[in-house]
This record gives C-alpha cells, structure tokens and sequence, in this order.
C-alpha cells in the first residue's frame, strides 16, 4: 500500500527481488549448462538437436556431429584422484569451446564424454574442425607439478547425408568414436553411407532371419 511504503521496506522489497531474481537465473542456468565445465548439459543439448534436425528438414541444410571421448581418462582419475580428475575434464572443456565457432554447440554429455554440434557446414570443415581439436588437446596440460598429456577419440556423423534421425546421427558418431578408439586413438573417424548400408542390411536380415527360420526357409 502507498502510503505504508518506506525508504527501508522499499529497499528490503527491492533487495528480495533481486535476490529471488538471482536465484532463479542460477537454477535455470544449472538446469541447462554442465556445473564443472560450463558447456551444456545433455538436456539441454538433445533439445538443441532436435530443434537442429527440424531445421535441417525444413530448408534443406545438413549439420554434424563430433562425439568426444577422452582416451585413457579411469587410469588418470584413478591414479592421481577426483580432483585432478574435474580439472583436466575442464581444461579439455575450455580447449573444446576455444575451437568452435559461435554457431556450434559443445557440451559434456556426462563423465568423459563431450559432442559437439555444427550447423552450416560440410564435410570437409567438419573434418578439419575434429583435426584442430585433437592439436589443441594434445597440449600439455600442467597441475601443480604434473604434466599431463590428453589425447581424444573423436566420431563423426553427418545429418541427412548418413543419419535419418536423432538416434541414428548419435549412435552413429557413437560407433565412429569406437572405430577411432579401436584404429588406435587420438584420431577421428567418419560414419560412412557404406557403413549405413551395412547397418541397414543388417536390420533387414534381423528382422527376417527369425521368420525364414520359423517357416523352414
């Protein structure tokens, strides 16, 4: 009521609001961004892909997708501790971030494993964006009196060149981050239109398989 304001209650009004107003955008940003490495969370970054993939199928564009693992991470973690753990975890973060453009969407998906998602661009940028994130991680990183040296396994996917959807654009950039991890590590490696065809020839034969059995075929 007006004439019950004063110059104190005002202030102590005003200085609730602000602090509620605080609040608030702190909850939303934990409910959205990775706590330890400030990228985005999963959430946040599924719901930023699907909205990626509308607009993709809207006007006709294509986008990739990087998914990150950092190689050998348990054996650090477990030797030197959580600590060291979070640190290195937020450098490669940083690292990450330092090589994408404005338009691109890293985030930490969970543990050691990071994506990142690009719009607007072709195969060949995707692939030099992965070769300058690969350098810039292989940089020592320094704790205290330690020197680390990170190496990543990196997949790639393209959306709609090989993927048809959301699941099939993150199990495929899943299973080229294996192939990477499996050729050797700290490399990248590419989900082809011939492993696609593959994966498709396998489905088929999965699902018929069990009905020519069933019918003596």
């Amino acid at each position: 009521v007006k004439d019950s304001v004063t110059p104190e209650s005002l202030a102590h009004s005003i200085s609730n609001a602000m602090h509620s107003s605080e609040l608030q955008n702190k909850l939303r940003y934990l409910a959205h961004y990775d706590h330890l490495t400030g990228l985005l969370n999963r959430s946040l970054f599924m719901d930023r892909l699907k909205t990626t993939l509308d607009q993709c199928d809207r006007y006709k564009q294509s986008c990739s997708l990087l998914y990150i693992d950092i190689d050998n991470f348990k054996q650090i973690n477990d030797q030197y501790g959580h600590e060291a753990g979070d640190i290195l975890l937020q450098e490669v973060g940083d690292r990450i971030k330092d090589n994408c453009r404005t338009t691109d969407s890293p985030a930490r998906l969970g543990g050691d494993e990071f994506a990142i998602l690009l719009t607007h661009i072709d195969v060949k940028d995707t692939q030099q964006t992965a070769a300058k994130i690969l350098e810039n991680v292989s940089q020592p990183i320094y704790l205290e009196s330690l020197s680390f040296h990170i190496s990543l396994s990196i997949g790639i996917a393209h959306y709609p060149d090989t993927a048809k959807n959301q699941q099939d654009l993150m199990r495929q950039a899943d299973a080229a981050m294996y192939r990477a991890k499996k050729d050797g590590k700290a490399r990248f490696y590419q989900f082809t239109r011939q492993q696609r065809q593959q994966w498709e020839r396998r489905s088929r034969l999965e699902t018929l398989l069990p009905k020519a059995i069933e019918h003596d075929e």
